[in-house]
């Protein structure tokens, strides 16, 4: 008797143990794969940020080294400040700001001049205090948004030093 009621023990226990294991292995798979569609869906975000933010960046590129007055290229500035108050954070829309207020700057003293240049950068000689003004917050820029593509990744790596 005392054997069988071994035997039943042991079934019971295996039972269990087997029960729990299985519990165990589905709940750390069912844990995985949300942590697991987590990280993509923060990939995903981070990878559209970073284009909409190249976007931007080449965009003005864009404008201060192409020809005066093109209708296309206001629509295009007209996006990218778009771009900026959908997706950035707030850092990045203050830098975006202190760089229009650069490119506001260097243009009211551009269109004074008595000469007649082809495009926005061709009056960096003579302007150099605000084209320098536009290209810092041009840079700046470009590091917060770098910053916040950073904080967007899920495992971010260590900030380089410049």
């Amino acid at each position: 008797m005392a054997q069988e009621l071994a035997m039943v023990t042991v079934g019971i226990i295996s039972g269990v143990s087997v029960l729990a294991g299985s519990a165990c292995t589905w709940l750390l798979n069912n844990i995985t794969a949300t942590e697991t569609a987590k990280r993509l869906e923060q990939s995903t975000i981070r990878i559209s940020i970073e284009e909409k933010y190249l976007m931007v960046l080449s965009g003005t590129e864009l404008f201060l080294r192409s020809k005066l007055k093109d209708m296309d290229l206001e629509k295009e500035l007209a996006n990218l400040n778009a771009i900026i108050r959908l997706f950035a954070n707030d850092d990045v829309k203050e830098k975006h700001r202190i760089q229009s207020d650069a490119v506001i700057a260097y243009q009211h003293v551009f269109y004074k001049s008595k000469n007649k240049f082809e495009s926005l950068s061709d009056g960096s000689e003579e302007f150099p205090t605000e084209w320098r003004n536009l290209l810092v917050a041009l840079d700046e820029l470009s590091s917060s948004m770098s910053g916040h593509i950073q904080s967007l990744k899920s495992f971010p790596s260590k900030p380089s030093k410049r």
